[in-house]
C-alpha cells in the first residue's frame, strides 16, 4: 500500500520568504532575461545556505502579473510554499516579453529553448545553489519545460509539466485534424497576446531600463497569430516548437500532470509514454488550471506532490514518492452538465485509482459498429450496406462548449442533445453492465462528400436514462488531411474514404442502464473554423464499410488502490471578477447568422501601488446558408493604474473569410492618462496596424 502523503519525509516549513524583483539572468549573446525570485529568509535576512533552484514558470505572461495575481495567487503561493521549505523559485520572462530584453516573433522558438538551457546552468552555478535545478510549467510553461528538458541541461534534474501539446500543429490549438482553430490561437489568445506583448513592463526601474526594452519590444515584436495563418500545414515551423520528435533527449525525472477537461486531455500522457527518464503521472478531471484550484473538482494539494518529487530528485530525500505506483488516475462517472458547469460547486463524479502503467494493463480494444436505424452494436456487420447523410451546417457544435480552461466552468460542455438536429446520432441499447474506457478512443469512418473539402467531427457521449447526454471525448478530421498533415489533397466528390480519427484521451465509466452515443457532424463551432463549401456529407456502414468507434475497455479491478492526496489549502488571495465570464449564443432570424459571444473582466494587484484590469471580448459568427462567410472578432485590454498614472493597452484581431481567403485586420493601441481624464482624451503612446490576406487552400 502507498504511504499516506502526510507520512512522507518531505521538507517542512522552516523559513520566511521574500521576493527579489527583477533578477537579471545574462545570456551568452549579451541580452538579459528578467526574473522574480522567491528566496528563503530567516530573521529578516536572506539565508545563504545552498538550496536547489526551481524555475516556477518560464513564459511570456509577465512575471509580475504571474506572481501578482493574474491567475489569482497560484504563482505567488507556489513561490512562497517552496521558499519556506528551502528552495529558491524563479519566475522568468521569455526573450522579448515582460521585463526581458530581445524580441519575440513566435512561440517556442529554438532561441527560447537555448535560453532556457542557459537559465538552468546559470542558476546551478550560483553560490547559493546546491547544483540541482527543477522546472515547472503549465500551458505555455508545459512546452517551455519539456523543450528545455530536451536540450538536456546537465543540472536540470526534475520537471513537473502540466497541460500542453505533444505535437504543436495537431494538438488542438492550431490545426486539429487539419481543421483551422477559430476559438483559441486566432481567437481569444491572438488578441490577448498582442496586448500583452506590447504593454509596458510592470516593473519600472528608476534607471529607465524598462523604457528601452519596451521600445525594442514595440519596434520589433510581431503578432504571433500571423505565422499560424501563414503556416497552414505541418512542417518545420511546428517541428521547432514540438517535443514529439525530441523525447529521447529528455533526461530529467518527470512528474506529468494531465486534466481530462483541459485543452490537452491526451498530450501530457503522450509525453509520459514516450520519455525514458524516471516518471510519474497524475491524471485528474481538471480544466486548464492548477489542480489545487482547478475546476471541476475534486482538487488536490498539488504543491505537496511537487514537493515530494523535488525533495527526492533535488535534495536526495527519501519521500517515498518512487515506492508508489507511477500512475494516479481519476476515473470519471456520469455528471449532469448543470453540476459540472456550476461556477461555485463545479464537480466531476468519479474515483481515484492507482495503476502500474499507461496504457493500462488489461486494456482490450472493443468496437461499436454503426448500423441501421442509427444503432451502435458490438457485433461486426456481416452483410448489407447502408448510409446516412447530413447537410453541412457550420453552426453545429454549440453543445461542445468552449472546451478547455480559461473560460471558467461555464464553458464546459452542455447537454449534447442541443446538437441533435445538426448531427448524425448513433446509440447502443441500455448497457447491461458497466463499461470503463481509459485511453484514446478511435473512430473509423467510411465517408464521402459532395464537396472537395469537408470536415467530420466525432463526439463520444454518455446518455443517462432520463435522456441527458454528456460529452466524454471528441476530435475531428478535415478530409483533405486523411493521409497527411503536410501534403493535404482534395477529396473527390462522392468518393468513399476511410477516415481514422484518434480522439481525446479520457478515463470514464459508462454505467449499467446508460447508452453509449456517437455524434457525427460537419462542424464544431465555435471551436473550429467551418469548411467553406455547401455539402452533403455521408457516412457509410455495413460489411464493406465497417464504420465504427474503437474503445480501450478496462476490465473491473479486483482490489483497486487509491492515492491519498492531501486537500489543498485555500489561495492566499483571489482576483476580483467585476464581470464574470459570459457565454451567449445569438441567432439573427433575418440573415440566419449564428453568433457566439464570450468575455470577462478581471482585476488584480501585483503590488500595493499597482492595479491591473484585464478585459477580453470575443465574437464569432457563421452563416448556415453560406459556410464560407464566417468571422472572428477578438479584443483584449490591459489597464495598469498607478498613483497619478494609467496606461491602457488594447488590441483587436478581426478575421473574416470567404471562398478564397482569410482576410485579417489587427491593431494595437497604447494610451496614457489619469483616472480623472476620459480615456478617449488620453495621450496615444503607440498605434500599429497589420493587414493581410491568406489563401484558404484546404481550410
Amino acid at each position: 500500500m502507498p504511504r499516506h502523503a502526510m507520512e512522507t519525509d518531505a521538507s517542512q516549513q522552516e523559513y520566511d520568504w521574500k521576493i527579489e524583483q527583477n533578477v537579471l539572468i545574462p545570456m551568452k549573446d549579451g541580452i538579459s532575461l528578467a526574473s522574480n525570485a522567491y528566496v528563503p529568509v530567516r530573521d529578516g535576512r536572506v539565508v545563504e545556505d545552498r538550496f536547489p533552484a526551481i524555475i516556477g514558470n518560464y513564459n511570456p505572461y509577465h512575471k509580475d502579473l504571474n506572481s501578482g495575481g493574474f491567475n489569482g495567487s497560484s504563482r505567488h503561493d507556489m513561490g512562497v510554499f517552496f521558499a519556506k521549505r528551502g528552495y529558491r523559485v524563479f519566475f522568468v520572462d521569455t526573450r522579448g516579453t515582460g521585463n526581458s530584453e530581445g524580441t519575440s516573433n513566435r512561440l517556442y522558438s529554438a532561441q527560447e529553448q537555448q535560453d532556457s538551457y542557459e537559465v538552468v546552468e546559470w542558476l546551478a552555478k550560483q553560490p547559493w545553489c546546491n547544483g540541482n535545478v527543477g522546472m515547472y510549467g503549465v500551458s505555455y510553461g508545459f512546452y517551455s519545460t519539456v523543450l528545455c528538458a530536451a536540450t538536456a541541461p546537465p543540472h536540470l534534474k526534475a520537471i513537473v509539466p502540466f497541460s500542453g501539446g505533444f505535437h504543436w500543429y495537431s494538438s488542438g490549438w492550431g490545426y486539429e485534424g487539419g481543421n483551422f482553430s477559430m476559438l483559441h490561437f486566432t481567437g481569444m489568445y491572438a488578441a490577448h497576446m498582442i496586448a500583452m506583448n506590447y504593454m509596458p513592463p510592470e516593473y519600472q526601474d528608476p534607471e529607465g531600463r524598462w523604457l528601452k526594452l519596451w521600445r525594442q519590444h514595440t519596434k520589433d515584436n510581431v503578432p504571433w497569430f500571423l505565422a499560424w495563418l501563414e503556416n497552414d500545414v505541418d512542417g518545420p515551423y511546428y517541428y521547432e516548437g514540438s517535443i514529439s520528435q525530441k523525447c529521447d533527449k529528455v533526461k530529467a525525472a518527470a512528474l506529468v500532470i494531465n486534466g481530462w477537461h483541459d485543452y490537452y486531455p491526451s498530450e501530457p500522457i503522450k509525453f509520459f509514454q514516450h520519455i525514458k527518464s524516471p516518471k510519474k503521472l497524475i491524471a485528474g478531471p481538471w480544466m486548464h488550471e492548477l489542480p489545487d484550484r482547478a475546476r471541476p473538482g475534486p482538487r488536490i494539494h498539488i504543491l505537496h506532490e511537487m514537493l515530494r518529487w523535488y525533495d527526492y530528485w533535488l535534495k536526495g530525500a527519501d519521500t517515498g514518492v518512487m515506492n508508489e505506483p507511477p500512475v494516479s488516475l481519476y476515473v470519471q462517472d456520469y455528471t449532469p452538465p448543470d453540476v459540472l458547469r456550476h461556477p461555485a460547486t463545479s464537480w466531476q463524479n468519479g474515483r481515484w485509482r492507482l495503476e502500474d502503467e499507461f496504457p493500462l494493463k488489461g486494456t482490450s480494444w472493443k468496437s461499436l459498429y454503426l448500423g441501421d436505424n442509427r444503432s451502435l452494436g458490438w457485433d461486426s456487420p456481416t452483410a448489407g450496406e447502408s448510409s446516412d447523410s447530413l447537410k453541412h451546417d457550420p453552426s453545429a457544435g454549440i453543445a461542445t462548449g468552449l472546451w478547455g480552461g480559461v473560460y471558467d466552468p461555464v464553458g464546459l460542455p452542455l447537454d449534447q442533445r442541443y446538437d441533435d438536429r445538426v448531427s448524425l446520432v448513433y446509440g447502443t441499447s441500455p448497457l447491461d453492465h458497466d463499461v470503463e474506457v481509459t485511453g484514446q478512443p478511435r473512430a473509423v469512418l467510411y465517408a464521402s462528400s459532395t464537396a472537395d473539402v469537408a470536415s467530420f467531427v466525432v463526439k463520444l457521449c454518455d446518455q443517462a436514462p432520463d435522456g441527458t447526454t454528456v460529452l466524454v471525448s471528441r476530435w475531428s478530421i478535415n478530409g483533405t488531411h486523411r493521409d497527411s498533415d503536410t501534403t493535404p489533397a482534395p477529396m473527390k466528390p462522392d468518393e468513399v474514404y476511410e477516415l481514422k480519427i484518434e480522439m481525446c484521451g479520457t478515463s470514464y465509466r459508462f454505467e449499467k442502464g446508460h447508452r453509449i452515443k456517437l455524434y457525427i457532424a460537419s462542424s464544431d463551432f465555435p471551436f473550429l473554423w467551418p469548411t467553406p463549401k455547401n455539402a452533403i456529407n455521408t457516412v457509410h456502414h455495413g460489411d464493406l464499410h465497417p464504420s465504427r468507434i474503437e474503445l480501450p475497455v478496462i476490465p473491473p479491478r479486483a482490489d483497486p488502490q487509491a492515492p491519498n492526496f492531501l486537500p489543498p489549502p485555500p489561495p492566499s488571495r483571489i482576483a476580483e471578477v467585476p464581470e464574470p465570464h459570459y457565454w451567449r449564443v445569438i441567432q439573427d432570424m433575418n440573415s440566419g447568422n449564428v453568433t457566439v459571444e464570450w468575455g470577462n473582466r478581471v482585476v488584480f494587484k501585483p503590488d500595493e501601488d499597482t492595479r491591473v484590469e484585464a478585459e477580453n471580448r470575443l465574437w464569432q459568427t457563421v452563416n448556415p446558408k453560406n459556410p464560407a462567410l464566417a468571422s472572428m472578432d477578438s479584443k483584449a485590454k490591459f489597464t495598469v493604474t498607478r498613483p497619478h498614472s494609467r496606461i491602457a493597452t488594447q488590441s483587436k484581431v478581426l478575421i473574416t473569410s470567404d471562398q478564397a481567403n482569410f482576410n485579417v485586420f489587427s491593431d494595437v493601441d497604447v494610451r496614457q492618462g489619469t483616472e480623472w481624464v476620459p480615456e478617449k482624451d488620453w495621450q496615444v503612446l503607440l498605434h500599429k496596424e497589420w493587414h493581410r490576406a491568406y489563401p484558404r487552400k484546404f481550410r
